[in-house]
């Protein structure tokens, strides 16, 4: 497992590692239903050379990171907001919210979009990778070395792929605390109030 403070060199994907090509929503590339009990269904992504894993049922859409228009005098983890079919929407950096080292957006970069209370966040991501089923045997609470790195109320677990391939999995909707909600709710608000009036 790389160390999470130790970020290696870029390097062109492996063919384990490779992202997926345009962004896609929830209903494409094995986004159907569980067909087993025994089974989870993960979207993989990778942040600073780790691989993370979210459950697929709350990932609303992925897309690539494209334009994103920038909001002065906010957390640094907010990138800015988006414009996504009508819908605006804040975008946060997931390695600067958790702690990693940030980097500039490439052709691999996408924004997970997801809902969390009555809103919806985009969050980036390094690349998405694939959309994995994995047994609920292989799903583990993670070990201390993990929670050491990574720990909070967002991380649920360590999936267990392989003896070389282990996955974090995480809960998107514990990733920002209350207090961070209320402020991106307000972010939005203004936005979507400052659209409405240049349309009139």
């Amino acid at each position: 497992m790389n160390n999470l403070n130790n970020k290696a060199p870029p390097e062109e994907p492996s063919s384990q590692s490779k992202p997926i090509d345009e962004g896609f929503d929830r209903f494409d590339f094995g986004f159907e239903k569980q067909k087993s009990s025994e089974e989870k269904q993960l979207v993989i992504f990778n942040l600073e050379n780790e691989e993370f894993g979210v459950y697929i049922h709350s990932v609303k859409e992925i897309i690539k990171a494209g334009a994103i228009t920038n909001i002065p005098k906010t957390d640094t983890y907010i990138c800015g907001i988006i414009h996504l079919r009508g819908e605006v929407i804040v975008i946060v950096d997931l390695d600067k919210k958790l702690g990693l080292n940030s980097k500039k957006f490439d052709s691999y970069s996408r924004i997970i979009i997801t809902e969390i209370g009555n809103g919806v966040i985009g969050f980036v991501v390094d690349s998405v990778t694939e959309v994995l089923r994995i047994g609920i045997d292989k799903i583990q609470d993670a070990p201390k070395i993990i929670k050491d790195r990574v720990g909070g109320d967002y991380l649920l677990s360590v999936a267990v792929v392989s003896d070389d391939r282990l996955i974090i999995v995480v809960d998107f909707a514990h990733i920002l605390g209350v207090e961070e909600l209320e402020n991106i709710s307000k972010i939005k608000e203004i936005h979507e109030v400052s659209k409405k009036a240049e349309l009139d």
